[in-house]
């Protein structure tokens, strides 16, 4: 299971790192298009490692970016309890 491990925040930019104890990744929220959190590997510092996404959510545009954020994170931790992750967006 993810939990957070710190909060990392530039301008509209939302993004927390998170770790699960072996491995990080970085969750981060953006309008570009539509609102959406898009999961990232990252190392213990939050620099991504991978820039192809490992999952993703979309949100409504009344949601806030952090609850978006923890929202796309209980969701892939449901994911991976159950066995059922097939890619970024299945």
């Amino acid at each position: 299971m993810f939990n957070i491990v710190k909060v990392q925040e530039e301008g509209e930019r939302n993004r927390i790192l998170f770790s699960n104890g072996e491995e990080y990744i970085l969750a981060s929220y953006s309008k570009v298009f539509d609102p959406e959190v898009l999961l990232f590997k990252s190392n213990v510092d939050g620099e991504v490692k991978d820039w192809i996404e490992i999952f993703g959510e979309k949100h409504e545009y009344s949601t806030e970016p952090k609850k978006a954020i923890f929202s796309t994170i209980d969701t892939y931790n449901r994911v991976l309890e159950g066995n059922n992750y097939n890619g970024a967006w299945a």
